[in-house]
């Protein structure tokens, strides 16, 4: 499944998703989706609660499930 990120600047088949604990980047968005390929590393969208990362995890996992080619973070 392709995946493009919040803000439109990264695109790819990711091989791996996680989420993630993101130190760097403010205090309301604190955990980070990450798409990997091969050894490079994109976090695709931040979210203020491990949660909020969680359930974007989850539809995307969904989506791929229903068989979809595509996803919008």
């Amino acid at each position: 499944m392709v995946i493009l990120s919040k803000d439109k600047t990264k695109c790819a088949e990711y091989n791996r998703l996680a989420v993630q604990r993101n130190y760097g980047n403010g205090k309301d968005k604190k955990y980070a989706l990450v798409g990997s390929v091969g050894h490079h590393s994109d976090i695709l969208n931040s979210y203020p609660t491990k949660e909020a990362a969680v359930k974007e995890l989850e539809r995307i996992y969904a989506a791929y499930q229903n068989g979809d080619k595509t996803y919008a973070v």
